[in-house]
């Protein structure tokens, strides 16, 4: 288990009103997790406390005894060095009509935050594939498809020294070729709830795919609490 404790050094002074207890809150709480004998585990672990820049330092207890990371037999230092057997969201095999977009996930836990590379028929996607768009999140999005897109999609995350690489999976056509009168409006992609510090950048997704007759694109539009964010 986790927990965290209030350091004297957090801008408190002797006099001031002690903050209450439910002003710190878990961003991450760590889970049951089976693993192999001899194999990594990652428990993850994070607080912020509310209406304070300062982060609680947080303190592991194995058996309800605190543990020692300097004199334990392993380090913080390898401890926060694996990366997840499983992707957290692996990519999904897609089909799409000409002109669409299509978006890949390729989500997987691992500290330090593994990088995302892409591979279509096992070639890297570099920078000069300008049909191509990597967010910062690791989802490949493929703007406008044409014919030369549809193939087999593959991610690997990690670095050279330990890597993970998913399944392949392929970008086909929508075999409905009849889009004169128009394909109905579908989401491809929708938001999802996100935790996250002040400060922080998140990314948000939101996709979709259909065309009217006159062939114009579903047009996106966000709001926040119910009223428009202006994209300008």
């Amino acid at each position: 288990m986790c927990g965290w404790e209030r350091k004297a050094n957090l801008g408190w002074k002797l006099g001031d009103a002690t903050p209450p207890f439910d002003v710190f809150r878990f961003i991450e709480q760590p889970s049951d997790t089976v693993v192999e004998r001899g194999q990594p585990a990652v428990l993850n672990c994070s607080a912020y406390h509310q209406g304070s820049s300062h982060t609680p330092q947080i303190r592991w207890l194995r058996d309800d005894v605190v543990m020692n990371f300097d004199q334990g037999s392993r380090s913080r230092r390898s401890l926060m060095k694996d990366l997840s057997r499983n992707f957290a969201k692996p990519p999904m095999a897609l089909q799409v009509h000409l002109g669409d977009t299509a978006m890949f996930s390729c989500a997987i836990e691992g500290i330090p935050k593994p990088s995302i590379r892409w591979y279509k028929d096992d070639v890297l996607i570099g920078p000069e594939d300008s049909n191509y768009y990597i967010h910062m999140d690791g989802v490949l999005e493929i703007s406008s498809v044409q014919f030369s897109d549809f193939g087999r999609y593959k991610c690997r995350s990690g670095s050279m020294k330990r890597s993970r690489v998913s399944e392949n999976v392929l970008l086909t056509q929508d075999s409905d070729v009849s889009t004169y009168e128009g394909v109905p409006p579908r989401m491809l992609v929708k938001p999802q709830d996100t935790v996250a510090l002040e400060g922080d950048t998140v990314v948000l997704h939101c996709a979709a795919n259909g065309r009217d007759r006159q062939k114009q694109r579903p047009k996106i539009t966000w709001l926040r609490n119910g009223i428009t964010i202006d994209m300008t």
